[in-house]
């Protein structure tokens, strides 16, 4: 997600987070924002937590050994 609108009274009941095609994101249970960078995008870093949402995850597995490192499922070592 790259453009996020938070728009508020400045109460927890009057906050309300959009996504990029305007649409609510649900379940937003804290907002932490961080310094804006001060280059030519004036990019800021928003962290939100969400809670009781779906999850889509598509992970790769991976073994992870003391000695050998970790290996992803094709047996390459990636760490």
């Amino acid at each position: 997600m790259r453009r996020v609108k938070i728009k508020s009274d400045g109460t927890l009941r009057g906050t309300f987070i959009f996504n990029e095609d305007g649409k609510e994101i649900p379940g937003v249970k804290r907002i932490e924002i961080g310094s804006i960078n001060a280059g030519d995008n004036k990019l800021i870093q928003v962290k939100l937590t969400l809670v009781n949402v779906e999850l889509e995850l598509d992970a790769e597995v991976a073994s992870i050994d003391a000695e050998e490192g970790i290996h992803n499922r094709k047996g390459e070592k990636i760490s």
